[in-house]
């Protein structure tokens, strides 16, 4: 038998994102109806800075009715930027649930990316008022990049895109690329964060942990993304905060409540899968915040599409 290399560049070439979102509704429904099964991840801290975010995890994943099983193997090493590495990197590892051999070992980096900036667009498109005019991405980076290449087709009533960045020239480059191809739009480089309280839709995924939206007043029917959970939200400004949407409550609840030291049970939330059941859970005037936390299944579910459409180049036999 043969296992298959899939590296990043092929991963990309072989991704039909089309398919891939279909993917990720279908998934996301079967988790939220019970049909689908998220197993737990176990996460490890590396280094000795206890207040550096530098973290690597076993992601386990079962598809029986597609014919897959695998794991994810993913980091987190804030650091990474200043040595010209990516902040997440990881591999995923496919194996025939039949015999348990490995038929593909393949870049993780950009599944996890695209995946978690499509989830970041998809909780904003199902969570907020779909005449939204202002939106405000915080963190110019690869997530953001899928959430807006998601969103922005699907909200046509958008008139401006501010954009807040910590690195000006990367944030203009950001900027730029989008307002070539989606004009009338705007799309300024914001300097102030004052700017949030005047937003519809906030999206933010950034390395930080500084609580980037403690102190912010939110206006009236907001819809926040926090691709990072609360590590770079803070968590004062809960209190504003009428429903919480998840990609799975279960997971979210163990996963985000330890590290916030918020008892988020006293939400009223929802689940990705429900509100695309729904076709939306905009709600006159609540304040929405979506807190996808990444879910191994769906990783999975990707890799499997990838496998099925990459090209047979780089095969090699594990047990030779």
């Amino acid at each position: 038998m043969a296992t298959r290399h899939i590296n990043r560049s092929a991963v990309r070439k072989a991704m039909i994102h089309d398919i891939a979102i279909e993917i990720l509704e279908e998934i996301y429904a079967g988790i939220s109806d019970g049909s689908i099964e998220n197993y737990p991840k176990f996460s490890m801290r590396l280094g000795q800075d206890p207040q550096k975010l530098q973290f690597i995890n076993s992601m386990p994943a079962y598809l029986p009715l597609k014919g897959y099983v695998g794991i994810k193997w993913a980091s987190v090493s804030p650091d990474n930027s200043t040595k010209g590495m990516p902040t997440a990197m990881g591999m995923i590892v496919l194996n025939d649930p039949d015999n348990g051999y490995p038929l593909a070992v393949m870049d993780g980096g950009y599944i996890n990316s695209w995946r978690t900036g499509i989830t970041t667009g998809m909780c904003a498109y199902y969570a907020a008022d779909r005449n939204s005019r202002v939106l405000t991405v915080i963190g110019p980076g690869e997530n953001n990049f899928h959430a807006l290449e998601y969103l922005l087709p699907r909200m046509p009533r958008l008139t401006t895109v501010h954009v807040i960045g910590r690195n000006r020239e990367r944030t203009r480059r950001f900027a730029r690329q989008f307002a070539e191809r989606y004009r009338p739009i705007a799309f300024p480089v914001a300097d102030s964060p004052a700017v949030l309280s005047s937003s519809d839709i906030i999206l933010v995924s950034t390395s930080s942990r500084q609580g980037l939206l403690d102190g912010v007043r939110l206006k009236e029917g907001a819809c926040v993304v926090g691709a990072n959970g609360f590590l770079d939200l803070g968590t004062r400004f809960l209190g504003q905060i009428d429903l919480i949407l998840y990609d799975q409550r279960r997971a979210a609840l163990k996963r985000l409540g330890e590290p916030s030291s918020v008892d988020l049970s006293l939400f009223d939330s929802v689940e990705l899968g429900e509100a695309i059941a729904q076709g939306g859970i905009r709600r006159r005037k609540q304040r929405v915040l979506a807190v996808p936390v990444g879910l191994a299944v769906i990783d999975l579910a990707i890799a499997a599409h990838v496998y099925e459409h990459a090209a047979n180049e780089h095969v090699f036999d594990y047990q030779s």
